[in-house]
């Protein structure tokens, strides 16, 4: 059965069923991408291990695996330990891009400073 629409209400339809997949696939029109999906266990015993292990922690997954495995003792599962791992690397990630993006602020109002100064 053919639905008779006009073809405005079409052409809307086919835009938002192209918005919602390129969200799902990271491009096109909507740009947003799903992240991982991980549980609050996970999250928690990362960000207390980059709390307490912060300067040892880096953005290698083999050797936040060996420190998480160190740290916990055996207390958690492999898979469990492999996961909290891979979450510090985002979490040092997102540590150094914030720290790069501070940097980068702080140049541009030296030089804003210094251009106005001059001036």
């Amino acid at each position: 059965m053919v639905v008779a629409c006009q073809p405005t209400a079409l052409l809307v339809s086919m835009l938002l069923v192209h918005v919602y997949i390129a969200g799902f696939v990271g491009g096109g029109l909507g740009e947003a991408v799903l992240g991982k999906v991980r549980t609050r266990k996970v999250k928690t015993l990362a960000k207390t291990v980059n709390e307490l292990y912060g300067a040892r922690v880096s953005t290698s997954f083999e050797e936040n695996k060996k420190l998480v495995r160190e740290v916990l003792e055996g207390r958690f599962s492999k898979k469990l330990a492999n996961r909290i791992a891979g979450y510090l690397v985002t979490l040092k990630k997102l540590e150094l891009k914030k720290q790069q993006a501070a940097a980068a602020e702080e140049e541009a109002t030296k030089a804003a400073e210094l251009s106005s100064t001059e001036s």
